[in-house]
């Protein structure tokens, strides 16, 4: 039967991240939150995200339809 999921990965530190990281703080006022996750070391790795959605793919499905993976135990 088809499995329906919506996922939140969380920040993760992608190319996209270090152009916000660059941006000046006129352009984007929110700029220092994500120099800060990326200084506090709080930004998961692209890496990291493609091993959860695969833990989460190979899993029964269990009706649940989001999935943080911030919080996600498996």
């Amino acid at each position: 039967s088809p499995k329906v999921y919506a996922v939140a990965p969380g920040v993760v530190d992608t190319e996209m991240q270090q152009e916000i990281r660059n941006t000046s703080e006129t352009e984007f006022s929110s700029v220092g939150k994500f120099v800060d996750l990326n200084r506090n070391n709080e930004l998961f790795t692209p890496d990291f995200v493609a091993k959860k959605l695969l833990q989460l793919l190979n899993q029964p499905y269990d009706g649940e339809v989001f999935y943080d993976l911030r919080i996600m135990n498996t």
